[in-house]
């Protein structure tokens, strides 16, 4: 009986050992992947005698190996965790319209691979009946169920899936300007939009499709333009961050989708390929067509079925964020003027190796005198505008009519507009704007759904990677 006991509690206490080592080193990893910027890390060496010029070569070496091996842990272990964890860090008050709102923020140390220098997390939000679907910038899926208590934190339960079938680049699991670029919950199917690699170094827009099930999704690809774009250098002939790739449903064959230009000067202009454009895609036969183009980078999209229009909101150059509205009973192909026209400015100033860039971009400072259309709002500074949501009129009425919408901004500096929701109504006809006001966030929001059932907009915000939840106050 002493001998079965001893035996019993031994087990016991060695499994309780191997738990809290594994607990340990799953969370030391995750700690330290976090706080460890490898970019920035010198690896100094002991080799005295070795030149500052060798010891720099075998450093970058050193870097390089160990961004390999983090990407290959990451991957290895996305597929080992069933609960990401968000714990509560804040309440904040805002008012708008004379409405009390509270928005409620719960954060996560696990969503560390931000999209943006200035975010600590990325990811794209939507509903499916009362469950939140959340993707992050690096291809991780989860779900939180609604009708759950947000009390100290809330948990989303993962969803696996084969997207590293479809992205085999590792820039797109690390910190960088590559990855997931939307999500739409459509007709019980998940479609995601993202970077693809078409060939070696060559980029351009992709969704893929999949049944909705709550355990693993099956993907499959429905969507990707041969006219990629040649990976050259960042931010002189190539930016990833330029790629556009909202998506949202139009009928049940259909999607709409913004497409970046990827710092390309030459084919938001052409009809023969997809990107700088607004698009149809048929979802069964792969087909695209050209709804608009000249466009930079459409961060936000929202479709109003009954109005037949499509709100745009373009990412500028220095300056010169755009609100574009499309009309559906427009037959033509719209322009809206890039790289032609813009009220923004280039970032580098014209000399003999920025002279290619002002001809093909001359940046004329109006679109209509060029034949294009004329925003119906511009930004300058630049506000770093993201996802476009209208606003219900449960949640705040407006007796001058329901064309009510928040828009979501990015960038770092608040005295521009930037990092905040902007409530923003147009006229009866969607020619101007009669109406703004801005609630500073100090969160650059990524992305913006409503969940009707509770009357309250859900947004992720990067700075904290966080999900907030705007509701009503109770007080």
């Amino acid at each position: 009986m002493y001998r079965f006991t001893k035996i019993t509690l031994v087990s016991i206490i060695s499994i309780v050992i191997l738990y809290f080592c594994y607990y340990f080193a799953l969370n030391s990893y995750y700690t330290i992947k976090r706080y460890l910027n490898l970019d920035n890390t010198r690896l100094y060496l002991l080799d005295v005698n070795e030149d500052l010029e060798q010891r720099a070569i075998r450093n970058k070496e050193e870097i390089n190996f160990l961004k390999d091996r983090i990407t290959h842990i990451s991957m290895f272990m996305r597929d080992k965790i069933d609960i990401i964890k968000f714990d509560k860090i804040n309440e904040e008050k805002f008012q708008v319209l004379n409405k009390n709102l509270n928005l409620t923020k719960f954060s996560t140390d696990f969503l560390n691979i931000g999209k943006h220098e200035e975010a600590r997390g990325s990811a794209y939000l939507d509903i499916l009946d009362d469950n939140l679907f959340l993707m992050s910038g690096d291809g991780i899926l989860g779900y939180y169920d609604l009708n759950e208590k947000r009390n100290v934190s809330i948990e989303f339960k993962t969803i696996q899936t084969n997207i590293e079938e479809f992205i085999t680049y590792e820039r797109f699991y690390q910190r960088s300007k590559f990855g997931i670029k939307d999500i739409l919950v459509f007709n019980e199917n998940l479609y995601i939009s993202f970077i693809k690699e078409y060939s070696k170094d060559c980029f351009t827009p992709a969704v893929v499709k999949g049944k909705i099930n709550y355990i693993k999704i099956n993907l499959q690809l429905i969507y990707e333009d041969e006219n990629c774009i040649n990976y050259i250098d960042d931010n002189t002939r190539f930016s990833a961050h330029q790629s556009g790739g909202r998506i949202k449903g139009k009928d049940s064959n259909t999607l709409i989708m913004t497409t970046g230009a990827y710092f390309d000067l030459d084919h938001p202009q052409s009809n023969g390929s997809s990107l700088g454009k607004l698009i149809e895609i048929d979802i069964n036969n792969k087909e695209y067509m050209i709804l608009a183009k000249g466009l930079r980078n459409s961060q936000g999209l929202y479709y109003d079925k009954s109005k037949e229009i499509i709100i745009m909101s373009e990412h500028g150059p220095k300056g010169g964020d755009e609100i574009n509205i499309y009309r559906l009973n427009d037959f033509d192909i719209a322009n809206y003027g890039w790289p032609i026209s813009s009220y923004g400015d280039h970032y580098q100033e014209f000399s003999e190796k920025t002279k290619w860039k002002y001809e093909k971009a001359p940046l004329y400072k109006s679109h209509e005198d060029y034949g294009f259309q004329e925003p119906i709002k511009y930004f300058i500074p630049s506000i770093g505008t993201s996802e476009i949501i209208k606003i219900n009129q449960k949640f705040i009425k407006n007796n001058e009519g329901d064309n009510n919408y928040f828009l979501g901004s990015l960038g770092n500096k608040i005295v521009e507009g930037d990092m905040s929701l902007h409530y923003i109504s147009f006229d009866e006809n969607y020619e101007n704007i009669t109406f703004e006001e801005i609630m500073i966030l100090n969160e650059r929001v990524r992305d913006i759904v409503y969940y009707e059932n509770t009357n309250m907009y859900i947004l992720f915000l990067e700075n904290s990677s966080s999900v907030g939840f705007l509701e009503h106050s109770r007080n």
